[in-house]
């Protein structure tokens, strides 16, 4: 068979392309080539293609440019992750910075911070508690005896409970201002803290609709957050607590006035319940 027909099966049979140039005999053999992406641009080198014994080519073989497959990108990716943990972070940081030290003495540290849309401020308060985190829970959770030790408090119940949440009413008699009432729904979990060991965290929130209607003479308070955090220090022997309260207890009372008493409010707080926590009702012991 002549030679250029042997090379014409080959084209038949194979696949092949032959780039018969004057003094060159090379062989291309197509691959399928998808359209390439705009602006996308590949380099090959030659790799050499294996041929049966039957025909040897006289040089190399080029392959032709095909598209390069999408590749992941492992860096961008765990930039991104950490990009979004520093975001939660910053966002942590920044919730601690808004916070305005108000005073500070051995007892409680006070701080305080706005409310986007209020003219109230929120409170917190950081102390030391002369017992351990189980009796500071002990007598936050005894909300029945908290008229005989809680400030301005008059009457309060539970409505209702369960292992995680409480429902409970308080009226209250501060002076020159008048009566006010609340029902409050407070949930309870135990968080990690910095060295790992749970700790104890309440917070609540208005829940007016499940308590008691409003009474005559008694102004009702529609707005009521907070918090306690308690956590071990001294190796268990003392409580490190932090309180926050949002509250505006209504009745036309200006907010510089309403600030200013719940301020007050927070150190009395600490005092009342460092007192109740040293009742042997509360010790550990009787448990």
């Amino acid at each position: 068979m002549p030679r250029h027909l042997f090379l014409f099966e080959r084209i038949a049979a194979g696949g092949w392309i032959i780039d018969n140039r004057p003094g060159c005999m090379d062989l291309y053999r197509p691959f399928p080539t998808p359209s390439p992406a705009p602006e996308t641009r590949a380099e090959f080198s030659a790799p050499t293609l294996k041929t049966d014994s039957s025909f040897e080519p006289s040089s190399m073989l080029t392959r032709r440019p095909t598209s390069v497959p999408t590749r992941s990108h492992p860096r961008k990716a765990t930039a991104l992750i950490l990009a979004l943990l520093g975001a939660f972070a910053l966002g942590a940081s920044s919730d601690q910075r808004d916070w305005t030290l108000v005073s500070g003495s051995k007892d409680v540290t006070l701080y305080e911070r706005s409310r986007a849309g209020s003219s109230l401020r929120e409170v917190k308060g950081v102390g030391m508690i002369q017992a351990p985190p189980a009796v500071v829970r002990r007598v936050l959770e005894d909300v029945e005896s908290y008229p005989h030790f809680m400030p301005y408090c008059v009457e309060s119940k539970v409505i209702s409970k369960d292992a995680a949440t409480r429902v409970s009413y308080q009226r209250l008699s501060p002076p020159m201002v008048g009566e006010r009432d609340y029902t409050v729904r407070v949930c309870i979990e135990m968080r990690p803290s910095a060295s790992g060991t749970p700790c104890y965290f309440s917070h609540w929130q208005a829940a007016n609709d499940l308590g008691p209607a409003e009474k005559a003479g008694v102004a009702r308070v529609k707005v009521a957050e907070g918090s306690w955090l308690l956590e071990a220090a001294d190796d268990g022997r003392q409580t490190h607590a932090t309180y926050c309260l949002y509250t505006d207890s209504g009745g036309g009372i200006p907010a510089m006035i309403l600030n200013l008493a719940t301020r007050t409010s927070v150190p009395k707080l600490f005092e009342s319940i460092r007192k109740q926590a040293m009742l042997a009702k509360y010790s550990v012991a009787q448990q």
